[in-house]
Protein backbone atom coordinates (compact mmCIF):
# COMPACT_ATOMS: atom_id res chain seq x y z
CA UNK A 1 0.00 0.00 0.00
CA UNK A 2 1.72 3.19 -0.81
CA UNK A 3 1.73 6.45 1.34
CA UNK A 4 -0.06 9.26 0.55
CA UNK A 5 1.79 12.40 0.50
CA UNK A 6 -1.42 14.52 1.28
CA UNK A 7 -2.31 12.55 4.13
CA UNK A 8 1.44 12.74 5.66
CA UNK A 9 1.54 16.19 5.10
CA UNK A 10 -1.51 17.03 6.97
CA UNK A 11 -0.68 14.48 9.76
CA UNK A 12 2.75 16.62 10.32
CA UNK A 13 1.14 19.64 10.05
CA UNK A 14 -1.58 18.73 12.73
CA UNK A 15 1.06 17.85 14.78
CA UNK A 16 3.00 21.22 14.35
CA UNK A 17 -0.27 23.21 14.67
CA UNK A 18 -1.09 21.38 18.25
CA UNK A 19 2.55 22.24 19.60
CA UNK A 20 2.16 25.80 19.00
CA UNK A 21 -1.46 25.76 21.35
CA UNK A 22 -0.79 27.26 24.31
CA UNK A 23 -3.01 26.83 27.96
CA UNK A 24 -3.56 29.67 30.02
CA UNK A 25 -5.00 29.91 33.10
CA UNK A 26 -7.86 32.48 33.69
CA UNK A 27 -8.59 31.20 36.85
CA UNK A 28 -5.53 32.05 39.74
CA UNK A 29 -4.52 32.33 43.62
CA UNK A 30 -7.44 29.89 44.22
CA UNK A 31 -7.67 29.50 48.02
CA UNK A 32 -10.96 26.76 49.83
CA UNK A 33 -11.63 27.40 52.80
CA UNK A 34 -14.98 25.07 52.79
CA UNK A 35 -16.96 23.87 50.38
CA UNK A 36 -19.30 25.45 48.06
CA UNK A 37 -22.55 23.21 47.07
CA UNK A 38 -23.51 23.88 43.47
CA UNK A 39 -27.20 24.20 43.50
CA UNK A 40 -29.29 26.51 41.21
CA UNK A 41 -31.77 26.71 43.59
CA UNK A 42 -29.51 28.18 46.58
CA UNK A 43 -30.01 31.68 47.20
CA UNK A 44 -27.12 34.34 46.75
CA UNK A 45 -26.22 37.95 46.44
CA UNK A 46 -23.80 39.34 45.16
CA UNK A 47 -22.09 43.02 45.48
CA UNK A 48 -19.01 44.96 43.72
CA UNK A 49 -16.81 47.05 45.89
CA UNK A 50 -13.86 49.15 45.96
CA UNK A 51 -12.58 51.28 43.01
CA UNK A 52 -11.76 50.16 39.33
CA UNK A 53 -7.90 50.57 38.58
CA UNK A 54 -7.49 51.37 35.53
CA UNK A 55 -3.74 51.25 33.90
CA UNK A 56 -5.04 50.97 30.21
CA UNK A 57 -7.89 51.22 27.83
CA UNK A 58 -8.52 54.53 30.46
CA UNK A 59 -10.43 56.69 27.25
CA UNK A 60 -12.68 53.13 26.69
CA UNK A 61 -13.98 52.66 29.90
CA UNK A 62 -14.51 56.13 29.97
CA UNK A 63 -16.27 56.45 27.22
CA UNK A 64 -18.68 53.07 28.30
CA UNK A 65 -18.71 54.47 32.04
CA UNK A 66 -20.15 57.38 33.50
CA UNK A 67 -17.92 56.44 36.91
CA UNK A 68 -16.62 53.19 38.96
CA UNK A 69 -20.00 52.40 40.46
CA UNK A 70 -21.49 52.12 36.62
CA UNK A 71 -19.23 49.72 35.94
CA UNK A 72 -19.86 47.73 38.67
CA UNK A 73 -23.40 47.66 38.68
CA UNK A 74 -22.94 46.54 34.96
CA UNK A 75 -20.47 43.68 35.70
CA UNK A 76 -22.91 42.19 38.68
CA UNK A 77 -26.46 42.80 35.71
CA UNK A 78 -24.22 40.84 33.21
CA UNK A 79 -23.15 37.95 36.25
CA UNK A 80 -26.61 37.71 36.95
CA UNK A 81 -27.55 37.17 33.73
CA UNK A 82 -24.92 34.88 32.64
CA UNK A 83 -25.43 32.54 35.97
CA UNK A 84 -29.31 32.18 35.10
CA UNK A 85 -28.68 31.52 31.92
CA UNK A 86 -26.00 28.88 32.20
CA UNK A 87 -28.05 27.65 35.12
CA UNK A 88 -25.43 28.54 37.80
CA UNK A 89 -27.49 30.16 40.62
CA UNK A 90 -31.33 30.88 39.57
CA UNK A 91 -32.02 32.68 42.95
CA UNK A 92 -29.00 35.83 42.63
CA UNK A 93 -29.80 39.41 43.82
CA UNK A 94 -27.52 42.32 44.02
CA UNK A 95 -27.42 43.47 47.94
CA UNK A 96 -28.22 47.28 48.50
CA UNK A 97 -26.60 47.01 51.98
CA UNK A 98 -23.36 49.14 51.27
CA UNK A 99 -22.35 48.10 55.11
CA UNK A 100 -20.79 44.83 53.25
CA UNK A 101 -17.94 46.68 51.67
CA UNK A 102 -16.50 46.55 55.28
CA UNK A 103 -15.51 43.10 53.33
CA UNK A 104 -12.46 45.16 52.46
CA UNK A 105 -11.26 45.68 55.26
CA UNK A 106 -11.28 42.36 56.78
CA UNK A 107 -12.59 41.52 60.52
CA UNK A 108 -10.88 43.82 62.80
CA UNK A 109 -12.04 45.78 66.07
CA UNK A 110 -13.71 48.50 64.64
CA UNK A 111 -16.15 46.48 62.48
CA UNK A 112 -16.68 43.07 63.45
CA UNK A 113 -19.85 43.73 65.32
CA UNK A 114 -21.55 45.03 61.99
CA UNK A 115 -20.25 42.41 59.74
CA UNK A 116 -21.19 40.08 62.48
CA UNK A 117 -24.59 41.66 62.44
CA UNK A 118 -24.62 41.66 58.64
CA UNK A 119 -24.34 37.51 58.86
CA UNK A 120 -26.71 36.63 61.55
CA UNK A 121 -28.98 39.04 59.23
CA UNK A 122 -28.55 37.18 56.12
CA UNK A 123 -31.54 35.31 54.62
CA UNK A 124 -29.36 34.31 51.60
CA UNK A 125 -26.70 30.97 51.49
CA UNK A 126 -23.90 32.76 49.82
CA UNK A 127 -22.11 36.01 49.29
CA UNK A 128 -20.12 36.25 46.31
CA UNK A 129 -17.79 39.69 46.90
CA UNK A 130 -16.33 40.88 43.33
CA UNK A 131 -13.14 43.31 44.24
CA UNK A 132 -10.09 44.54 43.02
CA UNK A 133 -11.52 45.49 39.48
CA UNK A 134 -8.22 46.33 37.29
CA UNK A 135 -8.18 46.73 33.80
CA UNK A 136 -4.93 46.26 31.97
CA UNK A 137 -3.32 45.15 28.76
CA UNK A 138 -0.90 42.91 27.39
CA UNK A 139 0.77 42.66 23.41
CA UNK A 140 1.85 39.68 21.98
CA UNK A 141 4.58 39.78 19.44
CA UNK A 142 4.85 37.45 16.18
CA UNK A 143 7.61 37.36 13.79
CA UNK A 144 7.11 36.14 10.22
CA UNK A 145 9.42 35.58 7.03
CA UNK A 146 9.00 38.45 4.69
CA UNK A 147 8.89 37.00 0.77
CA UNK A 148 11.72 37.27 -1.54
CA UNK A 149 15.51 36.61 -1.28
CA UNK A 150 16.70 38.72 1.69
CA UNK A 151 13.48 39.91 3.25
CA UNK A 152 13.50 41.24 6.47
CA UNK A 153 11.45 39.14 9.76
CA UNK A 154 8.04 41.21 9.71
CA UNK A 155 7.46 42.24 13.41
CA UNK A 156 3.78 41.42 14.56
CA UNK A 157 2.24 42.74 17.45
CA UNK A 158 -1.70 42.16 18.65
CA UNK A 159 -2.85 44.19 21.80
CA UNK A 160 -5.51 42.23 24.70
CA UNK A 161 -7.42 44.28 26.79
CA UNK A 162 -7.14 42.69 30.24
CA UNK A 163 -10.35 42.96 33.19
CA UNK A 164 -8.74 41.09 36.32
CA UNK A 165 -10.71 40.92 39.83
CA UNK A 166 -10.93 39.19 43.07
CA UNK A 167 -13.79 36.73 43.24
CA UNK A 168 -14.37 35.35 47.47
CA UNK A 169 -17.29 33.58 48.56
CA UNK A 170 -18.78 33.40 51.83
CA UNK A 171 -21.16 30.84 53.41
CA UNK A 172 -23.40 32.91 55.31
CA UNK A 173 -24.66 30.44 57.12
CA UNK A 174 -21.37 29.25 58.36
CA UNK A 175 -19.81 33.31 58.88
CA UNK A 176 -17.21 32.51 56.78
CA UNK A 177 -14.74 32.95 54.13
CA UNK A 178 -15.00 29.77 51.76
CA UNK A 179 -13.28 30.46 48.56
CA UNK A 180 -11.49 33.00 46.95
CA UNK A 181 -9.64 33.81 43.46
CA UNK A 182 -8.50 36.01 40.78
CA UNK A 183 -10.53 35.75 37.69
CA UNK A 184 -9.45 36.93 34.15
CA UNK A 185 -10.81 37.73 30.73
CA UNK A 186 -8.94 39.19 27.69
CA UNK A 187 -10.01 39.86 24.15
CA UNK A 188 -7.59 41.38 21.53
CA UNK A 189 -7.95 44.20 19.48
CA UNK A 190 -9.47 43.86 15.81
CA UNK A 191 -9.83 46.76 13.49
CA UNK A 192 -9.17 49.16 15.72
CA UNK A 193 -12.68 48.74 17.92
CA UNK A 194 -11.74 49.32 21.82
CA UNK A 195 -15.35 49.41 22.95
CA UNK A 196 -15.90 45.81 21.32
CA UNK A 197 -12.99 44.33 22.78
CA UNK A 198 -13.40 46.02 26.27
CA UNK A 199 -16.42 44.44 26.33
CA UNK A 200 -15.67 40.84 25.51
CA UNK A 201 -12.78 40.85 28.16
CA UNK A 202 -15.55 41.90 30.72
CA UNK A 203 -17.77 39.58 29.17
CA UNK A 204 -14.97 36.72 29.46
CA UNK A 205 -13.67 37.19 33.04
CA UNK A 206 -17.26 36.39 33.68
CA UNK A 207 -17.42 33.11 31.77
CA UNK A 208 -14.39 31.94 33.33
CA UNK A 209 -15.94 32.72 36.76
CA UNK A 210 -19.32 30.78 36.02
CA UNK A 211 -17.10 28.02 34.43
CA UNK A 212 -15.05 27.27 37.71
CA UNK A 213 -17.73 27.40 39.44
CA UNK A 214 -19.61 25.26 37.79
CA UNK A 215 -17.09 23.03 36.33
CA UNK A 216 -14.18 23.53 37.86
CA UNK A 217 -12.32 24.73 34.72
CA UNK A 218 -9.34 26.67 35.21
CA UNK A 219 -7.29 26.30 31.98
CA UNK A 220 -8.20 27.48 28.44
CA UNK A 221 -6.38 26.93 25.00
CA UNK A 222 -4.73 29.94 23.11
CA UNK A 223 -3.56 29.74 19.86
Amino acid sequence: MKNNPFLIVTFFCSIFLSSCISSIDYINNISKNGSLINDSQKQIIIIGSGEVNIDSFEKTYTKNFDNDDHFKNSYLTDFINASKENDLYNNITVSENQEWDLLNQGYNYSNNIKLDTLFNNAQEDYLIHFSGFRITNRVVHSYSHGFGPGAMMNNNSTEFCVVNLNVTIYDLKAKKEILSFVSTGESSVFMFDFTKTFLKAKERSIKHTINYLKDGKTTYRSL
